[in-house]
């Protein structure tokens, strides 16, 4: 259930690529519960691809490695079309992370709400029109 002295989100399509069905489960529910209006989940590279050129995102969530494969052509695709998106790790993201995407955001999982709700702050997605871009999330990695 969400936190109500949280901001909530403003009506916005979100993208969770993440290969583990529970945690993208519980991510998702997190996401609503914030107020996103939609998410859609990708389990693979190649139905995260289909969804980015399908659909249009306000920001997404990606799993750093994908049942063991690297999300880097996630990565690409979202930079590409323009698509605010951070990281999700539940390892040290150290070496993971190739140079290009170092300032990308890394959330550490287990996903905590308050850290999703500054991220989408520094996308511009909170109801109130507050923006967190200015300052760093704590939680939340800028560079590794």
């Amino acid at each position: 259930m969400a936190d109500l002295s949280l901001p909530p989100v403003r009506s916005v399509s979100l993208l969770v690529v993440e290969d583990h069905v529970l945690i993208a489960l519980d991510l998702e529910n997190m996401l609503l519960d914030l107020g996103a209006t939609q998410v859609s989940v990708a389990n693979s590279v190649d139905q995260a691809l289909q969804l980015i050129a399908t659909t249009a995102f306000d920001g997404a969530l990606l799993d750093v490695r994908l049942g063991g494969t690297a999300s880097l052509p996630v990565a690409i695709a979202l930079r590409d079309a323009g698509i605010p998106f951070a990281f999700a790790t539940g390892y040290n993201a150290a070496g993971m992370i190739p140079d290009e995407f170092r300032t990308q955001p890394v959330i550490p999982k287990p996903f905590q709400q308050q850290t999703l709700l500054q991220v989408l702050g520094m996308w511009g997605c909170l109801a109130d029109g507050t923006s967190h871009q200015s300052r760093k999330p704590a939680g939340v990695s800028s560079s590794l």
